[in-house]
């Protein structure tokens, strides 16, 4: 079967958004995406559309991998095939095109995620070259009470510029792609932040969107030396909007933060797997 690659920029906005959700129908978590959401896709994770190939067969497009640069490290923003076209090894190919193209950019690495339990899709990460880094969790949070952990500090509502002055104290261990400082400053709609300080100084964060029914978290800081700071934080939150559910999606299972959240009641629903792969020359077959 003749397969030939063509850049994503090729491709209109609204092109892109029918492929990307094509080549995600039937996944193990489903995925949709709008034309609007497709732009703060690429704009907010840094995609280089110009190097992200799309797999064309019979002159129809098939497949893509999305190409995500920060300095010399890479990420895989999104691989799929089209239902139709799949187990035809279009997504191996698809899969060394993005790292051929990585390659040429001089980028040392490339990181994704996995779903765990995905073993088609991590089988080939892994006769790619890629490596298990760690486990990320995506957690939520349904409406209930809480009891709130004593805390002499305050708490404040404040932007997102004030709260990232705290990001790499707060951050003992490091964030996953779309948590990444720039991530957070690439949004077009800025999100709020909530402070937990002591003596004026931040010893935990929450930014997100925040409303009566929902807490979408886009990142926690949280003190490796304060850990009560978060546990007070969320349980404030969660006193203030007591009917909001709450998600963040890819926490590290280690994070400091992970403890105090599940002890007021946050639970894991999907994990992933994080997987790196150093580039050295061509990519691996």
């Amino acid at each position: 079967m003749a397969i030939e690659f063509r850049p994503a920029s090729a491709l209109s906005w609204a092109q892109l958004a029918e492929l990307f959700n094509a080549s995600y129908e039937g996944y193990v978590v489903p995925v949709q995406m709008t034309e609007a959401q497709i732009r703060a896709h690429v704009h907010n994770h840094d995609v280089l559309l110009e190097h992200s190939p799309v797999a064309y067969a019979d002159a129809q497009p098939v497949g893509l991998a999305a190409l995500a640069r920060r300095n010399d490290g890479g990420w895989v923003a999104g691989i799929g095939v089209i239902a139709s076209r799949r187990q035809q090894g279009i997504g191996k190919r698809l899969l060394n095109a993005l790292l051929e193209n990585a390659c040429a950019l001089g980028l040392t690495s490339v990181q994704l995620e996995v779903i765990a339990g995905n073993d088609a899709a991590r089988n080939l990460y892994l006769r790619a070259g890629f490596r298990d880094t760690r486990d990320l969790l995506v957690i939520a949070r349904e409406p209930g009470p809480v009891a709130a952990p004593v805390w002499r500090g305050s708490f404040e509502k404040s932007t997102l510029e004030r709260a990232l002055t705290a990001y790499e104290r707060l951050h003992a261990v490091p964030n996953p792609w779309q948590r990444q400082r720039e991530s957070l400053l690439n949004q077009t709609s800025a999100p709020a932040a909530w402070l937990a300080l002591d003596d004026g100084d931040i010893q935990a964060y929450a930014i997100g969107f925040f409303s009566a029914e929902r807490l979408v978290l886009q990142d926690i800081g949280a003190s490796p030396t304060h850990p009560e700071a978060v546990a007070a934080l969320f349980a404030h939150l969660h006193t203030i909007y007591p009917e909001a559910r709450a998600s963040l999606v890819n926490l590290d299972s280690s994070d400091p933060a992970w403890p105090a959240l599940e002890q007021l009641g946050y639970q894991v629903t999907l994990r992933q797997h994080e997987m790196r792969v150093a580039l050295t020359g061509s990519p691996q077959t």
